[in-house]
């Protein structure tokens, strides 16, 4: 169905984190290669994790992860909403 890479709970947040990297900034910033099919994949992915566990927290979000080179490493809280996506 598709791969979580991170899923992480601080308190009774959950959070489920992409991590993209880039080798080159040729082709753009990993940022950019998160587009609407990819997080509907996370979300859908997300949703199966959350059932198949019986996962209870007061808050779900979808965090972001860029690495690129000579970069520091950019880390987007709730980077994505799952609204719209049925969730």
């Amino acid at each position: 169905m598709g791969e979580l890479d991170i899923v992480a709970r601080k308190g009774e947040t959950v959070a489920f984190v992409e991590v993209r990297g880039r080798s080159s900034a040729e082709y753009g910033l990993p940022s950019e290669t998160l587009n609407r099919s990819k997080r509907a994949k996370i979300i859908k992915t997300a949703m199966a994790y959350i059932k198949a566990r019986s996962l209870r927290a007061d808050t779900f979000r979808f965090d972001f992860v860029g690495i690129g080179p000579g970069r520091d490493p950019e880390h987007i809280e709730d980077a994505f909403s799952a609204e719209g996506f049925g969730f």
